[in-house]
């Protein structure tokens, strides 16, 4: 069963670029808080990108997940688990 939620996240300071077309969040529902080394290892191996993957643990087992480039993160959102 797919469940999705939208997360509203707050505008930042603006000296950044928009990066939202490499860039995801994700929560992994789980009984337990993840580590997120283990994580970022397991998604990497099962995503199979062309490139890495950086990962940032945020909270409760949402992750920030940045693509090195659109195309992997294109494949992730229609292909991947």
């Amino acid at each position: 069963m797919e469940y999705s939620v939208t997360i509203d996240l707050k505008e930042g300071s603006g000296e950044s670029t928009d990066n939202s077309n490499v860039c995801l969040v994700e929560k992994i529902w789980a009984s337990k808080i993840l580590n997120w080394n283990a994580v970022s290892k397991i998604i990497q191996s099962v995503w199979k990108t062309r490139e890495e993957i950086f990962v940032s643990p945020w909270l409760d087992n949402v992750f920030f997940f940045r693509f090195r480039n659109v195309e992997d993160r294109q494949r992730v959102l229609k292909e991947a688990p």
